[in-house]
């Protein structure tokens, strides 16, 4: 009962946001149309609950964009990883084309 209250009464407390993650989503704001990004999604099972969110947050904002994204690890956890990212990351790819807008490399 105790943890809906702050649902039903927000606390209000600020959330400040940091200068790198400005100049990160600046930097991708500022690609020019038809800009090839690579997104490394490098980390094992064991890190995505804690970077996974923020991995799927810029795969959206690259999608967000005009540019063509190239997707890519080298971790063995990589097919397994990029299976959550398209099952549980709600993504909205704006009508992109897999192999025209986008490419999923090192699956196989």
């Amino acid at each position: 009962m105790l943890i809906a209250i702050p649902y039903i009464h927000p606390i209000g407390i600020p959330v400040p946001i940091q200068k790198m993650t400005q100049d990160f989503y600046g930097t991708i704001e500022s690609l020019p149309a038809g800009s090839v990004v690579v997104l490394c999604i490098d980390v094992s099972m064991g890190m995505w609950v804690e970077v996974g969110p923020a991995g799927i947050a810029v795969m959206q904002h690259l999608l967000n964009r005009p540019l063509k994204i190239l997707v890519t690890g080298a971790s063995i956890d990589f097919p397994a990883l990029w299976n959550l990212v398209m099952t549980t990351g709600n993504l909205d790819f704006h009508g992109k084309k897999y192999g025209e807008d986008y490419v999923v490399l090192g699956l196989y």
